[in-house]
């Protein structure tokens, strides 16, 4: 437990360096929130083979994170799941799974493999045909590798589970696939397996394999034909990569995995530096939504907020913005923090709805009406008015609430941050101070989240007609599982703001390089404080010429630089 602990202390200052890296997959199915799960790209959800197959908590315990399949002959299908991989493309696959009991409980069917991971062949002759992880009839051994019986040929073994690997909890599995053996290529293959970063065993020479087959992936069995075999378990965060990843990447992905609590605790962040959809953190990348462009931010850097526009002409409405896929399944918690930079430059388009929304998080069940969590920039007529407004799942708790006091003035940048605490809260801050609390209307029942878009800029998906946009800049948006503290979010705002001086600073020295991967000079010296993204003080050094962010994760910093001149505000992007 001890080796555990310092594991996952060692890998939290590293975490956000491997999100950028090896969460870069080809497919990833989470599971959180509903059988869909999926976090990535646009492809044909999961489904379960009956209704045993439910969700459940995952390894931190995080309820509805995680599918368990049960029953005789239950399984979870994702389909076409290795859709992007060529034959002879190296792959690497890796998953949780907790087998539900252990020995030969929870394992049936005819054949003499139990598996509980399935890629079948692209031309299956009805003998359960493919490669598989799975257990012998005993379930005392690892059963895996691949089978064809179309040329009578088996290519897999029994392996021993590895001492101190306890297969009824949860473990990681890492499945390989190459043409390659040391550096030399061959048409035939190798399959790997690793749990919890330890070798289980190796198949080589395998003259068919199925990783380019077009078919489904089968979790928790399979059966075709004559044969079936299930073992009954539970699954969480499937990954398929597009690469064989190396021993290093194999242990970062493990570190990270152990580390990962984003189904509980994430945070998501667009900034809109030169990009229209990059999430800092490299989870959530955004889809432009008829192509909004980049304008200036807060500061004046150009390419640097994310420019929207709407209007409606003969009828016919016009707007853009960004989607964000499967965005609301990792925010569909209990407590959580939206906070955000605008600045309105026109009217929009409200249009047959009261609300005209800077974001918009719709549920699961929009179709029936209008149900989600609308932060909006006007109201009905009045286009200054900042408005939020939410309906439950099933049209339970209807509510809009128009914060009179809170005019948006235009033309001029604003920040706006909205908590939800643990069934409490729901609280809107407006350029730091607190400006309206509702108690009681807990968050879950209000956002389920599901497989829908997370919407900035615009909304277009409720069933009775609602086409709305607005019309400005949108800059610095977060969502984050960690409900803010009235400091933080006053910090957030006062040391993000530009203050009156800052525009009095002669042009007389420069602070670069700017992007920077490190260090930045200064041209003269000058007493400098350097604060992150939620106002926290990161550097703060008096009489200096330079200071370091190499240790600091890619994003958006900001410099007060103050001399005899005056005080002047940079924002530094660490690249």
């Amino acid at each position: 437990m001890m080796k555990k602990t310092l594991l996952l202390l060692l890998c939290a200052t590293t975490q956000l360096y491997f999100a950028q890296d090896i969460r870069n997959t080809t497919r990833t199915y989470n599971f959180s929130g509903h059988i869909g799960g999926g976090m990535k790209n646009t492809y044909n959800m999961p489904t379960a083979s009956n209704s045993t197959t439910t969700l459940t908590e995952d390894r931190n315990g995080n309820a509805n994170s995680a599918m368990i399949v049960s029953g005789s002959a239950a399984k979870i299908t994702l389909p076409g799941a290795l859709g992007d991989i060529g034959r002879f493309d190296e792959t690497t696959i890796g998953f949780w799974f907790k087998k539900s009991a252990s020995g030969t409980s929870g394992m049936t069917g005819n054949w003499t493999i139990k598996p509980f991971m399935v890629i079948p062949t692209q031309s299956p002759e009805g003998y359960g045909e493919g490669t598989f992880i799975g257990f012998n009839n005993a379930g005392n051994t690892f059963r895996f590798g691949h089978v064809n019986y179309s040329i009578g040929a088996t290519f897999y073994n029994d392996y021993a589970i590895p001492t101190g690997v306890n297969v009824t909890e949860w473990n990681y599995y890492i499945l390989t696939k190459t043409h390659y053996t040391n550096g030399v290529y061959s048409d035939y293959c190798t399959l790997t397996l690793y749990v919890n970063n330890i070798l289980v065993g190796t198949r080589s020479n395998i003259s068919f394999d199925s990783f380019h087959s077009s078919k489904n992936i089968y979790l928790g069995g399979n059966t075709t034909g004559l044969y079936s075999g299930y073992c009954q378990g539970s699954f969480d965060n499937f990954r398929i990569y597009k690469s064989l990843l190396s021993s290093s990447k194999r242990t970062e992905l493990y570190n990270w995995e152990l580390n990962d609590t984003s189904h509980g605790n994430f945070k998501a962040k667009y900034d809109f530096n030169g990009a229209i959809g990059t999430d800092t953190y490299g989870n959530f990348p955004a889809v432009a939504y008829n192509s909004p462009e980049l304008g200036p931010d807060r500061f004046g850097t150009p390419n640097s907020a994310l420019k929207v526009s709407a209007s409606k002409t003969g009828g016919v409405v016009s707007h853009n913005g960004i989607k964000i896929p499967y965005l609301n399944e990792y925010f569909n918690r209990d407590q959580g923090t939206i906070s955000f930079w605008y600045k309105k430059t026109g009217n929009g388009v409200v249009d047959n709805i009261n609300q005209n929304p800077f974001i918009m998080l719709p549920n699961e069940s929009y179709n029936a009406g209008n149900k989600g969590i609308s932060i909006a920039a006007g109201y009905v007529v009045t286009h200054n008015i900042f408005s939020y407004g939410l309906v439950g799942e099933t049209g339970e708790d209807p509510v809009t609430t128009i914060l009179n006091g809170d005019l948006i003035t235009d033309n001029e940048w604003q920040h706006s941050v909205i908590t939800f605490e643990s069934y409490g809260d729901v609280k809107i801050y407006h350029n730091g101070q607190l400006s309206w609390t509702n108690w009681g209307r807990y968050f879950p029942y209000k956002n389920n989240g599901g497989g829908m878009d997370v919407l900035i800029g615009f909304n277009d998906v409720f069933s009775y007609g609602q086409d709305t946009g607005f019309e400005g800049l949108i800059d610095e948006v977060i969502f984050d599982t960690d409900v803010y503290t009235p400091q933080q979010i006053q910090s957030i705002y006062e040391n993000y703001s530009l203050s009156k001086d800052s525009f009095n600073v002669a042009e007389t020295f420069t602070a670069y390089p700017n992007p920077t991967t490190g260090i930045v000079n200064i041209s003269e010296t000058a007493n400098v404080i350097v604060f992150d993204i939620l106002g926290k003080i990161i550097f703060e050094g008096k009489n200096v010429t330079s200071f370091d962010l190499s240790s600091q994760t890619p994003g958006v910093y900001i410099a007060k630089i103050i001399t005899e001149k005056g005080t002047k505000t940079i924002k530094i992007i660490r690249q």
